[in-house]
């Protein structure tokens, strides 16, 4: 797998939804400036103040959707994955409409494993506010790969075409592994060669094409990419157990 996404920033969880500015207690703060201070710790790294801040935040507003995503970020991040999932879903179920919340709760569902069936709904839900959203994109071609469900490259294919991935390998290196697992190599063949072209000095685009050519019994080819990949990956000692590997596998097929 080559392409990663990052997580939902901080600063996401307030676009599109107003806060009530109110105050309340011996706490003269508004919610909204409660929420800046979390999202500030947060950005620092000191997540157990970020979730103390949302706490009272969401305790103040209960039916706050910013509110309730900062919480489930800051759960997120202090280890407490479930109370997070819950706080995101009641989030995207007060804020149907609106973006980072249906996102959010798509990307906790996807990286928890008792969870990861029910990220697609949520995640179509965001692309369907942001139709070409590259993260939207690549979370719902890899849940739909890991969920065996039909046609993941389809959102691949869009992810082609958005100004951040036009000219980047992944979706192509992507694309070909899911039609390799179909045995649909010509398809296949066509997306390892336009990752190619787009990154010819990428050591992972270089040797899924030597593998491929590999595969396709087109053994001079495979090994002109083997040595290529060689080349790339010369001086990195992390990578000597890969480097034995192809070498070993130059000599079979050149005998």
């Amino acid at each position: 797998m080559m392409i990663y996404f990052r997580k939902i920033t901080l600063f996401l969880i307030t676009v599109s939804i107003a806060i009530v500015l109110t105050s309340c207690g011996p706490d003269r703060r508004s919610t909204a400036e409660i929420l800046d201070d979390a999202a500030k710790a947060g950005n620092e790294n000191k997540w157990q103040d970020a979730l103390y801040e949302a706490k009272k935040a969401a305790r103040r507003e209960p039916q706050n959707p910013s509110a309730l995503m900062m919480l489930a970020i800051a759960y997120e991040n202090t280890g407490r994955k479930d109370l997070a999932v819950q706080a995101a879903r009641t989030a995207a179920g007060l804020a149907t409409d609106d973006y980072s919340a249906q996102y959010l709760l798509g990307r906790l569902y996807y990286e928890s494993p008792k969870n990861i069936q029910d990220c697609i709904e949520p995640l179509l839900r965001a692309r369907k506010i942001k139709p070409d959203d590259p993260n939207t994109l690549i979370l719902l071609g890899q849940s739909a790969r890991k969920l065996n469900l039909q046609n993941p490259e389809q959102y691949y294919e869009v992810l082609t075409k958005t100004e951040r991935f036009k000219n980047r390998p992944e979706p192509w290196n992507e694309m070909g592994v899911i039609y390799v697992s179909r045995n649909d190599l010509g398809r296949a063949a066509n997306c390892f060669v336009n990752a190619y072209r787009t990154a010819p000095d990428n050591h992972i685009v270089v040797r899924n094409l030597a593998i491929f050519m590999d595969r396709c019994n087109r053994k001079s080819k495979a090994v002109l990419f083997y040595k290529k990949y060689l080349d790339l990956i010369a001086g990195n000692p992390e990578m000597e157990h890969q480097r034995r590997q192809v070498r070993r596998r130059i000599r079979e097929i050149s005998s």
